[in-house]
C-alpha cells in the first residue's frame, strides 16, 4: 500500500508542475477517463492505452512486453520504492522462482527515493537500464486521515513498535531491545509490538519475549493506525530500519504529534529523537529523552519543520520531478 500511496503523492506533486500532466495507468482493461481514490479524482488510463504519453513510470506492476514493443519511443522508468537488494538476495538464497528484480523487464531508467539511492547501480545493472536518478520522497496526511484522526492525547510513557518484519530491513527486535533497556532504567507504563508476523514464533516467545521485563502487548497482525494509537493512548513510537531510512509510519507519527525515536540519517535534524545505527544504548537514551521532554509545543514545532521537506506542495519537490522527467525524456 505504501507504493500505491506514493504513486498518488507523486501524481499530486507532478500535477503542480506547469510543464507536465500526470495520468494514472491502472492494471485494468476497461478504465474511465477519471477515477476516484481516497475521495480525490485522478486522470486514469488502461494499461493497454499508452497513446500520447511521453514517459511511463512503473511503480506497481511490470510493463507488458507487447505494449513495450508497440511503443518503443516511450522511455520506461522503474521507480524503485522498496528494499529490492534485500528481497532479491533473499529470493535467490531461498531458491524462489519469483524474484523482485530480474533483467528482462523492458525499461530504460531507474528512479530511486533517497533511502534507496544506494541501490541505484545494483538495479541499473540487474535490469539493463541506461541510467539511475535520485527522486524525491513525498507524502501528505490526507490518505492517512481517511483512516481517522488522532483524537486522544497520547501518554509519552506508553510506547509502540510497528515494524513490518517482512525482511531484515524492518524488524521489531532492535526497537524492542531499546524499549527494554530504557524500561530497566525507568519503567514504562505500556509497550506494544504489532506486525510481528513470522517473527512471532515459539522460539521467539520462549527465548526472547519471556526474558523481557516491559509490559509487552504483542500481535502478529499489523496495527490499524491511528485507531490503535487512540485505543492504547500511545504517545511514543520506537523504530529501527537497516538501510531503509524513510518510512510513512514516521511521518504519520510526527503529523499526529507523537514522539518518534528513530535511527534515520534521512530525516531532517531535530525531527524526532535520533540514535545512530544499531546503538541500543543511544536508542534507550533517545527514548528516555522523548518520554521526559516531548510535549505539545515540541510536537507542533516538529510537525511544522519536519513534514514540509516531504510535502507534495513543496516547490523543491515539484522542480525535482520536473528535472527528473526532463532528464529522462532527453536521456541526459
Amino acid at each position: 500500500m505504501a507504493v500505491a500511496d506514493h504513486t498518488l503523492y507523486m501524481y499530486a506533486t507532478i500535477e503542480r508542475s506547469k510543464k507536465w500532466q500526470p495520468v494514472l495507468i491502472l492494471e485494468e482493461d476497461d478504465v474511465e477517463n477519471t477515477s476516484v481514490f481516497h475521495n480525490k479524482r485522478y486522470r486514469t488510463r488502461s494499461q493497454w492505452d499508452y497513446d500520447g504519453f511521453d514517459i511511463v513510470v512503473r511503480s506497481c506492476f511490470p510493463i507488458d512486453k507487447i505494449i513495450r514493443r508497440s511503443n518503443p519511443h516511450i522511455p520506461i522508468v522503474l521507480f524503485n520504492q522498496g528494499p529490492s537488494y534485500f528481497l532479491t538476495h533473499s529470493a535467490l538464497a531461498n531458491n524462489k522462482h519469483s524474484m523482485t528484480v530480474y533483467n528482462n523487464w523492458p525499461l530504460d531508467v531507474i528512479w530511486t527515493t533517497p533511502q534507496y539511492n544506494w541501490q541505484g547501480d545494483f538495479l541499473k545493472e540487474m535490469m539493463g537500464a541506461s541510467a539511475s536518478f535520485p527522486a524525491p520522497y513525498v507524502w501528505e496526511p490526507d490518505i492517512f486521515e481517511t483512516h481517522g484522526a488522532l483524537s486522544i492525547a497520547g501518554d509519552r510513557n506508553r510506547v509502540g513498535v510497528y515494524e513490518t518484519n517482512r525482511g531484515i530491513y524492518k524488524m521489531s527486535l532492535m526497537p524492542m531491545l531499546i524499549v527494554e533497556k530504557a524500561h530497566r532504567e525507568k519503567p514504562l507504563a505500556h509497550a506494544e509490538a504489532y506486525g510481528l508476523g513470522r517473527l512471532d514464533t515459539d522460539a521467539f516467545r520462549k527465548h526472547v519475549l519471556s526474558g523481557f521485563e516491559a509490559p509487552w502487548k504483542t500481535s502478529k497482525s499489523m496495527a490499524k493506525l491511528p485507531q490503535q494509537w487512540n485505543a492504547e493512548r500511545i504517545g511514543t513510537v520506537v523504530s529501527h530500519t537497516l538501510r531503509n531510512g524513510l518510512n510513512y509510519l514516521w511521518l504519520e507519527a510526527l503529523h499526529s504529534g507523537l514522539a518518534l525515536v528513530h535511527n534515520s540519517e534521512h530525516m531532517p535534524e531535530g525531527c524526532g529523537y535520533y540514535y545512530p545505527g544499531e546503538n541500543i544504548t543511544a536508542g534507550a537514551e533517545a527514548l528516555q529523552r522523548a518520554v521526559e521532554t516531548h510535549d505539545a509545543a515540541e510536537a507542533e514545532r516538529q510537525r511544522q519543520k519536519c513534514l514540509w521537506p516531504f510535502s507534495t506542495s513543496n516547490p523543491v519537490n515539484v522542480e525535482w520531478y520536473e528535472r527528473l522527467l526532463d532528464e529522462t525524456l532527453t536521456g541526459q
